[in-house]
């Protein structure tokens, strides 16, 4: 399986970094990165481990299915994707602690 992270994607993960260190979560960039990377390295693997799910209609633009990455107790990231064969293209991340989440079964 081939997965490709969307320019979108690479752009928000990278911006992420400095919201997490400005936001006050993270007092050093270097701890910021690291978490940013763990959820870069967890995307292939989720996608392989773990049941695709279909995304509800209200989020469809953002991909046809999803899975989910677990970070800490409170944030469970929420990687989106569109799939062909054994090509996945990753078109959206985001968490549980936006608006968009209350569209998703949680409890999955």
């Amino acid at each position: 399986m081939t997965v490709i992270i969307s320019p979108d994607v690479i752009d928000y993960l990278e911006n992420l970094v400095f919201t997490l260190r400005d936001k006050g979560y993270f007092n050093f960039l270097e701890d910021a990165e690291e978490y940013v990377d763990k959820i870069y390295d967890a995307i292939p693997v989720a996608l392989q481990q773990q049941q695709h799910k279909q995304t509800p209609e209200e989020l469809i633009k953002y991909g046809r299915f999803y899975v989910t990455y677990n970070t800490a107790n409170r944030t469970t990231w929420y990687i989106f994707f569109a799939r062909s064969d054994e090509r996945i293209i990753v078109k959206f991340v985001t968490n549980n602690h936006v608006y968009n989440a209350g569209f998703l079964n949680l409890d999955d």
